[in-house]
């Protein structure tokens, strides 16, 4: 099997999605209209059917050099990924529907873009935004310590504070 990614520029595949079911050359090609969870499609038996992008295996066995993010290394991601400016867009070949997302010559060295590649890595964008929760929660646990404290305080003094 050949594989083809980001059809409107891949070598054999046809400029925009072609509908399953109409007449193909060249098979065993797939072809990728969009990222890692969109549909795509393959040439099989002379015509073309639809296939699921392969996405990132997350299973520890199919990894090497685990390293879990550290409290400073965390808020680095959770930051970068509060600075990413979000718009709406839609492709100029393939489906037109609007999409929401970011663009990646704006922050082409971010984790979330596949390197020498004009597509986002989902997996590391959906791990981003998830820093950033963690790292807010964090955040919304000290400060809720902090406020808990400063009750017990007031009370203390014997101050009603409602």
């Amino acid at each position: 099997m050949t594989w083809q990614c980001t059809g409107a520029t891949a070598q054999g595949c046809p400029a925009s999605r072609p509908r399953v079911g109409t007449a193909c050359t060249d098979d065993g090609l797939q072809c990728d209209y969009g990222d890692c969870n969109s549909i795509g499609v393959v040439c099989n038996a002379g015509t073309w059917h639809t296939m699921q992008n392969s996405c990132p295996i997350s299973a520890r066995r199919a990894k090497d050099r685990i390293h879990y993010l550290g409290d400073a290394e965390l808020r680095a991601v959770a930051d970068e990924a509060l600075l990413m400016r979000l718009a709406t867009y839609s492709y100029k070949a393939g489906d037109p529907s609007p999409r929401l997302g970011f663009i990646i010559d704006d922050q082409p060295a971010s984790p979330a873009v596949v390197a020498g590649k004009e597509h986002v890595d989902l997996y590391a964008y959906a791990s981003m935004a998830i820093a950033t929760v963690q790292v807010q929660d964090r955040e919304i646990e000290e400060l809720r310590s902090e406020l808990n404290d400063l009750r017990r305080r007031v009370d203390a003094c014997g101050t009603d504070h409602r």
